[in-house]
């Protein structure tokens, strides 16, 4: 009698019908894993490929600051690490400036240091356009709820 046969009339049913699952479950655990495998390799390569960073160094009153700006290059969002910028007072912001090759600055985030910060500070800003087709990046310093032009000293630049 057949392995068909046998099938049909029941004999060894359970024990095909197992063997049958376990085959299936190590296609399944194959897959998944084959499919982790890619992703981790995709991602590292996109981490290593489609971001940039800039570093902005710190001039006037802020001479001894450094920041580093970090931005996924088809992104529109970045994030900055500041360190040793000084804090202004309630009447004034900083603000980062995007600036293109015709010199055309867009503005960004407003932000603030506080007065006893003692650590950097981390500041989220966006973009409107991809930051990848900005070529500087400029801090200045603008009144309270900022500008939409730059109109305070740079205090910051890359």
């Amino acid at each position: 009698m057949g392995i068909y046969a046998r099938l049909r009339h029941g004999i060894r049913r359970p024990a095909a019908i197992a063997a049958l699952a376990l085959v299936a479950a190590g296609l399944y655990l194959w897959q998944v894993g084959s499919i982790w495998a890619e992703q981790s390799r995709v991602v590292r390569y996109e981490a290593s490929h489609n971001s940039d960073s800039a570093q902005l160094n710190g001039r006037g009153i802020a001479a001894g600051a450094v920041a580093t700006l970090s931005f996924d290059l088809r992104g529109v969002r970045a994030v900055m690490q500041v360190q040793d910028l000084p804090a202004l007072p309630a009447s004034q912001v900083y603000q980062m400036w995007f600036v293109d090759d015709r010199g055309t600055a867009a503005p960004s985030s407003i932000f603030r240091v506080p007065a006893d910060r003692q650590t950097a500070m981390t500041v989220v800003l966006s973009s409107p356009r991809m930051l990848s087709s900005y070529r500087y990046f400029r801090v200045t310093i603008e009144p309270a709820g900022g500008s939409m032009i730059p109109s305070g000293p740079v205090v910051m630049e890359n």
